[in-house]
Formats: structure tokens, sequence, C-alpha cells
């Protein structure tokens, strides 16, 4: 094995600019400092800094950060000068004409919900799952200060849409590893009075003239566990707790708490079957793979497919 550097020469190849390993006539090419430079990136929004809190985390770009109005008024030299413009919601489309007149437009990459979005194909995965971790606020802040009520774990992706969130009790905390399809809600309060002559919420309308007690509040936290499924449209009401590895089918309406590993559809969600036996259940609770770190999940992958090799393997250490 010769190593040739920068400039140097052999009888087979010439390696310019890089560090070249010559085994024979194959030579793998490690790139040089320069090809290695950080690549730059604007992040433009103009409702929410928490896309750019996420990515200016990122160690594989220059991050900064534009508003539309600031982006529009950038120069075709400036912008050719950038790799990639995540913007954060809507596009104008006076923006992306100007892009594409320039053939800058394979640079635009967008985030408007985790299902209508193509920027995780340049960050890095520790970046990626922060700001899948981080869409459910950034699709609901605009409407409800989220920020100290809902808690999310690592993994989790999906943006549920989170109805009502301000009323005393109203909380939401979300597991590890949950999957939320299009359209789940969340109704973290809202429950009007039932036990009033009127379920109209007088107190939130006509400055307080009408003293028929307080505006409904939510009936308790709603508390998720981790590795839960839910299917499209489904909803959840407050004061319920999901147990770990539960699935919600699509459209139904959960209202009452459910067991670990079961799953639920209909309206009421009923319980339709428990993904495994009882025994299995009781062992992946105490497992708890969803606390593991990411070198034990990748090492125990392909054990996942079926309960029982991984009951076989822990079983009796546990």
């Amino acid at each position: 094995m010769k190593i040739f550097r920068g400039g140097g020469q052999s009888k087979n190849k010439q390696c310019v600019d890089t560090v070249a390993v010559c085994r024979d006539d194959n030579v793998s090419r490690i790139p040089s400092a320069e090809s290695n430079k950080r690549k730059t990136l604007i992040c433009v929004t103009n409702n929410s800094d928490s896309v750019y809190s996420v990515i200016s985390l990122s160690k594989d770009f220059d991050v900064r950060k534009k508003s539309i109005e600031q982006f529009s008024n950038l120069r075709v030299e400036e912008l050719m000068e950038t790799d990639y413009y995540i913007f954060s919601g809507e596009i104008p489309d006076f923006i992306i004409e100007k892009l594409a007149r320039n053939n800058l437009d394979k640079r635009i990459r967008y985030i408007n919900g985790i299902y209508d979005s193509n920027v995780y194909d340049i960050l890095s995965p520790d970046i990626s799952f922060r700001l899948l971790k981080e869409q459910i606020r950034i699709c609901n802040q605009n409407k409800y200060a989220v920020e100290n009520l809902v808690e999310v774990g690592d993994f989790t992706y999906g943006v549920p849409q989170i109805n009502f969130i301000g009323h005393k009790n109203a909380y939401i905390s979300i597991g590890r590893f949950c999957s939320f399809a299009n359209g789940v809600k969340l109704f973290a309060g809202g429950e009007h009075h039932k036990e009033y002559v009127s379920t109209y919420p007088f107190s939130m309308f006509f400055n307080g003239r009408y003293k028929v007690g307080t505006h409904a509040e939510a009936k308790g936290p709603i508390i998720i566990g981790n590795d839960v499924w839910f299917g499209a449209d489904a909803k959840v009401m407050s004061g319920v707790t999901i147990g770990d590895g539960a699935v919600i089918g699509a459209n139904s309406i959960v209202t009452k708490d459910i067991p670990p590993y079961s799953i639920y559809g209909g309206v009421p969600a009923k319980c339709i079957r428990m993904r495994f036996e009882q025994n299995q259940i009781d062992f992946l609770l105490k497992l708890k793979w969803w606390n593991m770190d990411e070198e034990w999940i990748r090492s125990n992958s392909l054990l996942f497919s079926d309960v029982n090799c991984l009951m076989e393997k822990y079983g009796i250490s546990l």
C-alpha cells in the first residue's frame, strides 16, 4: 500500500488536493479540508424561532436566520453563495419564481408539518430527531402557549393538533417513540359544564357581564406512554392515560384510560384485542426498551420482529 498526498504523483494515479490511499489501481479518495468545509443554510421564518433554534445546533451547517422580507431582498449573488434555504410554513410564490429563474429552486427545503417536509434529507439524525420532537410545538404555538404545557419524548414523530390549551389542569405528556398519523387531535381542555343550566361558555364572552361560573376546564392531563401508535384522525379527550405500546385505530375517540399493549378503536374507543399474551406484556413493561440507548436498540433491532426472541435473550436476566 502506498500513500500519496496532494500534488504527489504515482505511476497509475495523480492525486491532486486529496489524500489518496492507493491499492494497485483502486483509489479511495478522502476529501481535503477544503471539501469538508461546512455548508451554508438560511432559515426563513416570520412566525417562529423554533426551527432556527434547532437547526442552528447542527455541526454541518453555518446557519443564518432571515424573515420572508429579508430573504426576498437578498441579491442573487448572495443566494448563490448559500447551499440551502429552509422555509417554515408556506413559501410565497414570488420567492419560488425568483429562485427558479436563477436555477436555485432545488436548494429549497421546507417544513409545513411532518408529512409535508423535505428537510430531513440534509440533516444529521440527531438534528432530525430533535426537530421531529419540536414539530408539535412548532405547529401549535401560534394558537396556544404550549411551551410549558406539552412534553414530548425523543424519537416521537407526527404533529397532532392540540386544542384548548391554557385551561386549568390542561397538560400533555407524550412518551418516546410514539407515532402520530395525519389529523390526530388532543383535546386538552374545552369540556363544557354539563351540570349547568346551559353548556354555553358565558364567561368567555360579553366582557364578564354574565356571571355564570367559570369557563370549562380540563378533566385532567393527557398522559401518553411510550411506543404508542395513533391512526389517522384519532381524537383523545382530556383526563385520559394511554399505556405503553397501545394502538389507537383511525377515527377513534378515546374517552377513557387505555391499558398497555392493547388495540382500541371505535366511537367511543373500545378494546379490540391485546397485542400480546399477558406474560409477554409483563416482560416488555419490565424491559422498557424505549429507555435503552441507541446502541442497545441498534444491536437488538433484528429481535424486534419477534417478542419471543427478545424474551429468550433477556427474559431470565430481568
